[in-house]
């Protein structure tokens, strides 16, 4: 800075002597200029000094006008197609999760839509990121391109996977390739010594050895259906009836083997064969498990974990990253923008004192047109930089300081609008990531929702193949037992004839020969012959009610084992209640820990019903059978008094009845211990039991809620208070087509 000192003539003298003729020579053209000159030169200077000031904030409000144009354009479209193409990614791995686990087509379908949502914002940020200065974002890019593109090729190598059961699972492929020739080699011989064991002579020895062998082959394809279930469901109950299949079949074996001599030379040539392929088979079935219990059960799965998750985690971590370096470039020129405007507020407010002080001396006009609007300018800007965003400055001219004015509003606006932009973006983000979690919670609970159901479905198909066996069962016993039954039941009479005819022939040879010979009468002593005569008729009275008997539970079984749950059959509800119990009736019977079991039976008339008989009668089964485990129970804690007149009987009350115009009720109570209220609220749910491990399976009552509800459109409730006993109370229309016709 240039120092003066004032002379005693009052001339400034300069104080550095490089400058000392440069000052008088402008003081000397000053002071002779006119004072239109003078005020031409002030202006000149204050025009001067006012275009650097407007020319300075300009650059500045260009400089921010730029960057907040490059951020609304390329950094934050970056940043959200970045954000979505993070969910759209995650959508695709879970749906293609669902698929894998449920095959359920509408996953595969949503994968394919996200998957079209995904390459769609890969090609967009492909586009942002073409021409962008970040060297690593576009080394981001181009190694997300790459993992995706190994990524891309994976789904579709996991659904072929699924659909190829074989090749999916490997323990099947193996007993495909190794176990079924053996199995198959071991079914056939055995096969064959059956055959020719039932063309031999009958003898005890021979029917044992049939029977051995009949055994031994029965285990055998018991153990290997048990096998296979395990195989393809992994239910550890098929693994532990394997495991008493298995052991039933190495005694059968051990037996079979033991008699090897007794057998021709053709059977022991076939049972060498089926010694050969049995031992080879015996190594196979723990291998088998060992896959099924191991990581690779299923080759989709394991691939899914092993290669599609961490190229997934790959290519969100890229995207992160691409998120993040967007983010942090914004915010950069953000505040590189506030601080290029704040450098250009200072310039403008130093070059506005500058020219106030220039201006100092021109005329109230000049000051009043440039000092006052000056002012007021600054003040808006000291506002601005206290960050009042919604200060602008009034437009009072159209000069030079009404563009500076112009322009700071206009920078001011562009300010306003990122600094909302800022804030709505943060805001969609949070709530784009709530939106997100909580999509996520909901697939998993509807991933929980399908586990479930697949577990109810497998227990009903479990549980319907099991009494569909029982079934056929029992309807084939009942056929083979009817036949004879019917031929000793019919012969019976004929036979108990012609005994009489003899007793009254013998009758009549001692009438007639009243001195038997000594032979004669020695035989007559040894027979007891008047015992026999007396005993004899009551022998064939006991046979002909014990065929009876017989013939009535031939007929109970066959009521109770319909095979005809696929359509619906008028019958009566009274002979399947009968059946049930006529089936159930050794237990009904005393025990030496228990009484007897009263049954008493409330039967009104009842019209023929439509309904599943076969289910029916399981659901009574069901019902009247843990009536009789809650009656058993009850009679081991019951204290009673032997000689008190109110002595506890169990007690089976079973009741029918009409109720409103097509519906019966069916109630069976008991007087047993009751059922608490905790084990009510859950007494329908599958697998729940109360019962020990091995004598429940905790799907009796949850199928029979299924028949009675779905089947037949009817309700079961039960009523029970502790220490009274339980009601099942049963409603079912009376004509299923009239609730289908209602329904509809």
């Amino acid at each position: 800075m240039l120092r003066l000192k004032l002379s005693k003539k009052g001339n400034f003298k300069p104080l550095n002597q490089p400058t000392s003729n440069l000052l008088p020579t402008l003081n000397f053209l000053i002071r002779n200029l006119k004072i239109s000159d003078k005020l031409t030169l002030g202006f000149g200077v204050l025009v001067v000094l006012t275009f650097l000031v407007i020319g300075r904030s300009y650059l500045s409000s260009v400089q921010a006008t730029t960057t907040i144009s490059r951020t609304r354009e390329v950094r934050m479209p970056a940043a959200l197609v970045s954000a979505d193409a993070q969910t759209n990614l995650l959508k695709m791995v879970s749906d293609m999760r669902g698929y894998l686990a449920s095959g359920e087509a509408v996953f595969r379908d949503r994968y394919h839509q996200s998957r079209q949502l995904f390459e769609a914002r890969l090609e967009e940020l492909t586009v942002l990121l073409e021409y962008s200065p970040s060297v690593e974002n576009r080394r981001r890019l181009e190694t997300l391109q790459q993992t995706y593109k190994q990524w891309s090729a994976l789904p579709d190598r996991l659904f072929a996977l699924h659909n190829n059961l074989l090749e999916n699972q490997p323990a099947l492929r193996l007993l495909d390739n190794e176990g079924e020739v053996l199995i198959s080699t071991v079914v056939v011989a055995t096969d064959r010594i059956l055959q020719e064991q039932e063309a031999r002579s009958p003898s005890v020895i021979n029917a044992l050895l049939l029977k051995d062998t009949v055994e031994f082959k029965s285990s055998f394809v018991l153990m290997i259906a048990q096998m296979r279930g395990y195989l393809v469901t992994q239910d550890p109950d098929f693994r532990f009836d394997y495991g008493a299949y298995f052991k039933t079949n190495q005694a059968a074996w051990n037996e079979l083997i033991s008699q090897r001599d007794r057998l021709t030379p053709t059977q022991q040539a076939n049972l060498e064969i089926v010694e050969r392929a049995y031992q080879q088979f015996q190594p196979l079935p723990q291998r088998l498990f060992e896959i099924v219990e191991s990581d690779r059960y299923r080759e989709d799965l394991f691939l899914f974990r092993q290669e599609t998750e961490p190229l997934t985690e790959q290519m969100l971590l890229l995207l992160n990253e691409i998120v993040a370096s967007q983010q942090d470039t914004l915010t950069s020129e953000l505040t590189g923008a506030s601080h290029g405007l704040a450098t250009g507020e200072w310039q403008t407010l130093l070059g506005g004192l500058i020219a106030l002080g220039v201006s100092s001396g021109l005329t109230l006009m000049l000051r009043r047109q440039i000092a006052h609007p000056i002012n007021r300018l600054t003040t808006v800007t000291n506002r601005i930089m206290a960050g009042d965003l919604e200060a602008r400055a009034n437009i009072e001219s159209q000069d030079e300081i009404g563009i500076l004015a112009k322009t700071f509003n206009q920078m001011t606006d562009y300010l306003q609008h990122s600094k909302d932009e800022l804030e709505e973006y943060s805001k969609t983000l949070e709530q784009r990531v709530n939106d997100r979690t909580q999509e996520l919670k909901e697939k998993n609970q509807q991933l929980g929702e399908t586990l479930l159901y697949l577990q109810h479905t497998q227990a009903q198909l479990i549980q319907t193949e099991k009494m569909s066996s029982l079934g056929q069962l029992v309807a084939g016993v009942a056929h083979e037992i009817n036949n004879p039954v019917n031929f000793i039941h019919g012969n019976v009479t004929h036979v108990d004839q012609y005994v009489q005819d003899l007793c009254r022939l013998i009758d009549l040879y001692q009438q007639e020969y009243q001195t038997p010979t000594d032979k004669i009468q020695d035989l007559i002593d040894e027979i007891d012959l008047e015992f026999l005569q007396e005993d004899l008729p009551k022998i064939f009275a006991s046979m002909q009610v014990g065929t009876e008997r017989i013939r009535e539970i031939v007929q109970s079984l066959r009521t109770f084992s319909r095979l005809d749950e696929a359509e619906v059959k008028e019958v009566n509800i009274h002979e399947g209640i009968d059946s049930t119990l006529l089936i159930l009736h050794h237990r009904l019977k005393a025990k030496p820990n228990s009484q007897e079991i009263t049954i008493i039976k409330e039967y009104n008339s009842l019209p023929a019903i439509e309904c599943y008989a076969g289910q029916l009668n399981q659901v009574f089964m069901n019902i009247i059978a843990n009536a009789i485990d809650a009656l058993e129970e009850a009679g081991t804690h019951k204290c009673q008094d032997l000689s008190s007149e109110n002595q506890w009987i169990p007690t089976i009350r079973i009741g029918t009845e009409i109720v409103g115009e097509n519906r019966i009720a069916i109630r069976i109570a008991d007087n047993g211990l009751g059922i608490p209220f905790k084990v009510q609220e859950r007494l329908f749910d599958p697998f729940f039991t109360t019962k020990p491990v091995g004598k429940g399976t905790g799907l009796g009552m949850s199928i029979s809620h299924q028949i009675i509800t779905e089947k037949h459109k009817g309700t079961i409730v039960c009523h029970s208070t502790p220490t009274t006993g339980a009601e099942f109370v049963i409603e079912i229309p009376i004509h299923q087509h009239a609730n289908v016709m209602v329904a509809s």
